[in-house]
C-alpha cells in the first residue's frame, strides 16, 4: 500500500483518536519519506490519548530529520508545556545540527522552563548539535552542567560543543 502523506496528515490533526492513531500508524514504517509529517506527528505527541502518543513516538524514531521549511513551526513546538511534544520538537531540531539556529531561543525557554529531566536531556543534546550557533544557551547550560546526573553530563557536552572543544 502506497503511503498518502496528506491523508496521514489530516488524519493526526484530527480531534478522532481513532483517525490519529490509523494516521501515525501508517507512518511508522515509511522513515525518511515520513519527514513531511513531522510537525503534524509532534502535535500528536500532545494528543490525549496515550495510543495516539505512543504511535506518534514511535513514528518519529524513524523520520529522519525534518525539513529546514520547518525549524519555525518545530521551535514554536519547543515551547508548548506538554514534555512529550517539546522533547521530539528539540530531537528533530537536534537532528538538523547548526540548519536550526534560529530555534535556539525556543529550546533555551523550554530548558529554563521544564521540569522533565528526559526533555531537558534532549534539549540539552540538540543544543550541543547545533554547535557555536547556539551560544546563547550557554549560561542555562552551565546551570545545569555541575553533578554527575545524566543530565549535567549531557549539558556539559553541549558546553564543549558550543566552545568548539568537541
Amino acid at each position: 500500500m502506497e503511503l498518502n502523506l496528506k491523508e496521514c496528515i489530516a488524519g493526526l490533526k484530527s480531534n478522532d483518536a481513532a483517525a490519529c492513531c490509523q494516521a501515525a500508524e501508517q507512518l511508522l514504517q515509511p522513515g525518511e519519506q515520513a519527514a513531511p509529517a513531522a510537525v503534524p506527528l509532534i502535535g500528536a505527541c500532545a494528543h490525549e490519548s496515550d495510543e495516539v502518543r505512543e504511535l506518534a513516538a514511535a513514528a518519529l524514531e524513524n523520520i529522519g530529520p525534518p525539513a529546514v521549511a520547518d525549524i519555525g513551526r518545530l521551535g514554536e513546538l519547543a515551547g508548548i508545556e506538554q514534555a512529550d511534544a517539546v522533547y521530539w520538537a528539540a530531537t528533530l531540531l537536534g537532528r538538523l545540527g547548526g540548519e536550526t539556529a534560529a530555534a535556539v531561543p525556543n529550546l533555551v525557554g523550554a530548558l529554563c522552563n521544564n521540569s522533565a529531566p528526559a526533555t531537558n536531556e534532549r534539549i540539552a543534546w540538540a543544543l550541543g548539535k547545533i554547535g557555536p550557533e547556539a551560544q546563547p544557551a550557554f549560561e542555562s547550560l552551565q546551570k545545569l552542567a555541575n553533578g554527575d546526573s545524566r543530565l549535567a553530563r549531557t549539558a556539559a557536552n553541549a558546553l564543549a560543543r558550543i566552545e568548539g572543544r568537541a
